[in-house]
């Protein structure tokens, strides 16, 4: 078998390849294949996040009182539903159409935005946490904020030592 060549890389967006000795094609993991796959899994993990993110983003847009009311908001004039669509629909959007992009068009320098959002998101979590006091529904989407975090960075890292 032939080790994964750019050719390969790039015309089956990451999935290896090679020849076998009878000279058919065959699609899986020849040698040298193992950094592909875990780009291959980071690309589809981030597009997921960016799937979530999208949707939530998408859910501001289309009902924010509702969707407030899911994460103990309320909203008392039309200005607090033009708040919520404007700055939680562009934050949810904006992070996820990027990290979706990231991942499709396999540009992870456009996870830098997503990851700065969700790190800030984080801090401000923490920040309630030691003003505020502790809540049951803080501490998952604390850990759903810094998975995303070392997620897109981790592969902004890789492309760098790519």
């Amino acid at each position: 078998m032939l080790p994964c060549g750019t050719f390969a890389r790039s015309a089956l967006g990451g999935v290896c390849w090679g020849i076998n000795k009878k000279g058919r094609g065959i699609i899986g993991p020849p040698t040298n294949c193992g950094p592909i796959m875990v780009d291959i899994i980071l690309r589809v993990l981030i597009a997921g996040f960016g799937v979530l993110l999208l949707s939530m983003g998408i859910q501001y847009l289309w009902d924010p009182a509702g969707s407030a009311a899911q994460y103990g908001l309320a909203v008392s004039e039309e200005i607090g539903l033009a708040t919520l669509r404007a700055d939680m629909g562009a934050f949810f959007c904006g992070s996820g159409g990027l990290a979706l992009a990231a991942a499709a068009l396999n540009r992870p320098a456009w996870l830098l935005a997503p990851t700065v959002l969700m790190a800030l998101a984080f801090v401000g979590r923490v920040i309630t946490l030691a003003v505020d006091g502790a809540d049951p529904g803080t501490f998952v989407p604390m850990a759903v904020e810094a998975v995303m975090v070392v997620l897109f960075g981790a592969a902004m890292m890789r492309a760098r030592t790519a």
